[in-house]
């Protein structure tokens, strides 16, 4: 799951969720009322909503889109209730029957609080990680002679942090995460190589700048 996640207020005008879909690139977020947790607004739940009879009256043919109509719009008017939810202790196989038929995220419940997310674009993200890690230790294991836990979980903590500064950023210089880390550019520079290989970033090269690792656009 993911714990760093976008959110609405039931209070939230269309506009500012289609827009922040569009900039966040998102499809799906869950939506609070004072806290408490009513259900998810999704881009399907979006074109959905505006499909029954009752909203068709508002396009007929030669008038004007019904803007100041559609400005009404709420997120709690959207949010739509997950009959499915998670829990954080969870197996990842007894879960992924519901991931894959539901194209929103489900939120992921302790306590009677919403910890976290997951999408589908989370599952695959986990295993292109997973994927890139295994392979970053396969290559230590071709330059030492054995590859200590001790060094697989530190490398484990540099992929993840890497990862947590390129979402962050966008698009940054592997200077500058070298410098952030505490870790040579070199290594920056190997490990945004492998992320890159298996989908998970992408890096660039500037003259200037040397590497850059950028967040791939969807």
């Amino acid at each position: 799951m993911r714990t760093d996640f976008i959110s609405f207020q039931s209070d939230d005008k269309l506009e500012h969720v289609v827009k922040t879909f569009a900039k966040e690139r998102i499809t799906s977020a869950p939506v609070f009322d004072s806290g408490e947790f009513i259900g998810v607004v999704s881009e399907i739940g979006i074109v959905k909503y505006f499909t029954p009879k009752r909203f068709l009256f508002l396009w007929k043919k030669d008038k004007p889109t019904p803007i100041e109509e559609i400005k009404k719009v709420t997120a709690g008017m959207l949010a739509k209730k997950s009959k499915i939810v998670l829990r954080s202790n969870q197996e990842l196989l007894s879960v992924l029957p519901y991931i894959v038929a539901r194209p929103y995220c489900l939120p992921v419940i302790d306590k009677g609080k919403v910890v976290g997310i997951v999408t589908g674009d989370d599952i695959v993200n986990f295993f292109l990680k997973e994927f890139a890690k295994g392979e970053y230790k396969k290559e230590l294991g071709e330059v030492t002679e054995e590859v200590t836990e001790e060094v697989g979980l530190k490398m484990d903590t540099e992929v993840d942090k890497i990862l947590e500064i390129v979402k962050r950023e966008r698009a940054v210089p592997a200077t500058k995460i070298a410098k952030e880390l505490g870790l040579s550019v070199k290594t920056v520079e190997k490990l945004g190589e492998i992320l890159t290989k298996h989908h998970v970033i992408r890096v660039e090269y500037s003259f200037f700048k040397g590497a850059i690792l950028k967040f791939p656009k969807l």
